[in-house]
């Protein structure tokens, strides 16, 4: 059963191994049966939330808005209570984006234990409207491999095997539409990657003007919106500190592009883990079904060379010595100018963003007579391409995977 609805005995066992915390404060209540929940399963790639409306699966393999006529007003009266309702991850990772008309930024991660959800409900017992843009996908949405998938006989062979239509992706966020492709496939075969997640009914927020032994849950509401806050009041000190980068730039005379610029300080928030950037999911099977890709694009599509699939992470996630990527064919600026690039200026564009973040680099490392801002970690920064570089100053992409 994809959607179940349940109550707080029926899953509480499940909340305390994900989130001990909350499930302490939910037990001490003890909220009767009319506190109704919904656990849903959500098969690889499936919307989540679009522009913060919640989605629920369909037995044909599809998401719809909660409120949608196909479910026949079952759900649109108990969770229409704020934009987004409060939900709990329990199992996988889900990602949270911003959809473009050209592009998918990432946002965040959502692991088990962890609510979204929350700005939404936190402004309903504020009595503040909350009007959330975002979206959210069971699993990574975006993800791509580090090397293109154009191959018209490799594409039409998946087609065959799982027969389903696969295809020809114009662009790195393309490839997403195959993968979802291939994994429903795999479900039909009772190979399912599942991300579940749990829902609260309005019921839960119901006691607002008598919160008596509530107020406990509403302040771990409150408190969960205030450290998602955080990471914004982090970013407006660092735009502090950046303010000192871009003085220094103009001082002397260096006149790089606003995209140049933009980027670097991207790669500068994504060093000291204010931003995601993208790590290799080899091994990450709560974020997507890596076996099941590498597999599939290694025997079928006929990759010559192991794939590297590329998915957003954050760099305190990985372990020890890890790097972390950035893609100039798929930049996650949400401020600037993050016009793509043509192949044929990649190189230039890398080319300047050596030249200033080495200058950056030495800036960091000058003793400062006061700390304004937010302190920036020094990193290190490597530049690759897919084509050779006749002045070797820019590695080549295919050694990606043994640097």
């Amino acid at each position: 059963m994809t959607i179940e609805k349940l109550t707080w005995a029926m899953i509480r066992d499940r909340v305390a191994v994900v989130n001990p915390e909350l499930f302490s404060i939910i037990d001490k209540i003890s909220p009767d049966d009319r506190h109704g929940l919904l656990r849903i399963r959500y098969p690889y790639g499936a919307a989540v939330l679009e522009r913060g409306k919640l989605c629920l699966p369909t037995q044909e393999a599809e998401t719809l808005p909660f409120d949608h006529p196909h479910f026949e007003h079952r759900y649109t009266e108990d969770y229409r209570y704020a934009t987004t309702p409060l939900m709990l991850q329990l199992d996988k990772i889900n990602e949270v984006f911003m959809p473009f008309s050209d592009r998918i930024v990432p946002v965040n991660l959502v692991s088990p234990g962890e609510c979204y959800g929350v700005f939404a409900t936190a402004g309903l017992l504020a009595n503040i409207p909350a009007n959330p843009i975002y979206s959210a996908s069971a699993g990574a949405r975006s993800v791509f491999f580090s090397t293109k998938v154009s191959d018209a006989l490799g594409n039409r062979r998946l087609s065959q095997v799982f027969g389903a239509k696969i295809i020809q992706p114009k662009t790195l966020m393309d490839q997403h539409q195959n993968f979802k492709t291939i994994a429903y496939a795999q479900a039909a075969k009772g190979q399912a990657w599942i991300s579940e997640t749990l829902v609260f009914d309005r019921s839960w927020f119901s006691h607002a003007k008598d919160i008596g032994v509530w107020q406990s849950f509403y302040n771990y509401v409150l408190r969960a919106a205030w450290k998602q806050v955080q990471l914004l009041h982090f970013k407006n000190a660092f735009s502090i500190t950046w303010e000192e980068f871009t003085n220094a730039v103009q001082s002397r005379n260096l006149k790089p592009s606003p995209y140049t610029v933009d980027t670097v300080r991207q790669l500068i928030l994504i060093s000291n883990q204010l931003a995601l950037g993208f790590a290799p999911v080899h091994g990450y099977e709560d974020l997507f079904p890596a076996q099941l890709m590498e597999a599939v694009y290694r025997t079928i599509y006929l990759f010559i060379y192991a794939p590297i699939i590329l998915a957003p992470n954050w760099l305190h996630r990985l372990s020890p010595g890890s790097g972390i990527f950035y893609s100039l064919s798929h930049p996650t600026l949400l401020e600037g100018s993050p016009a793509l690039k043509t192949p044929g200026s990649l190189m230039s564009e890398i080319r300047d963003l050596q030249r200033l973040m080495s200058m950056i680099e030495q800036m960091l490392i000058q003793p400062k007579k006061a700390d304004v801002g937010m302190p920036i970690r020094p990193a290190r920064f490597e530049f690759y391409h897919s084509d050779e570089d006749q002045l070797g100053d820019i590695e080549n992409s295919q050694f990606i995977a043994i640097s």
